[in-house]
């Protein structure tokens, strides 16, 4: 069937600074977690993860969608959005990040975005294969 089995092992961790060599990952999954930090701290899991991934492995994020229609209506209620903001610290500088962009300074060379759910998207970006 070409179908390898092989040993799947999750690690909670800094995405900042991932416990890994070089080149040494076949995927990095983060899911709902990005609008929880800083821009800063985004961009900087975005590089790591390009570090730890081995030539032509992914990125896949899940998180909320700001161009989302649904994201939109709250966003444009000054009242839901300053009630939905205060448990959501950094979701402005989530909202303002361009997440693929960043992807692909980081060096990502296949970026693509799908809608999740109504408020949902997840982006997945591909490190170039070895050459």
């Amino acid at each position: 069937h070409g179908y390898v089995r092989r040993k799947v092992r999750f690690q909670h961790g800094a995405g900042e600074n991932m416990p890994f060599e070089d080149d040494s990952q076949d995927l990095v999954s983060s899911c709902l977690t990005f609008h929880e930090l800083p821009a800063s701290a985004a961009q900087d899991v975005i590089r790591e993860a390009y570090r730890v991934l081995k030539p032509g492995a992914c990125l896949s994020l899940m998180d909320m969608d700001p161009t989302a229609p649904a994201f939109q209506r709250i966003a444009n209620n000054v009242f839901a959005f300053t009630a939905f903001k205060s448990t959501e610290p950094y979701l402005e500088q989530y909202a303002a990040l361009d997440v693929q962009e960043v992807m692909r300074r980081a060096g990502f060379e296949t970026v693509e975005t799908r809608s999740s759910s109504p408020r949902h998207r997840t982006i997945v970006a591909k490190k170039p294969a070895a050459k």
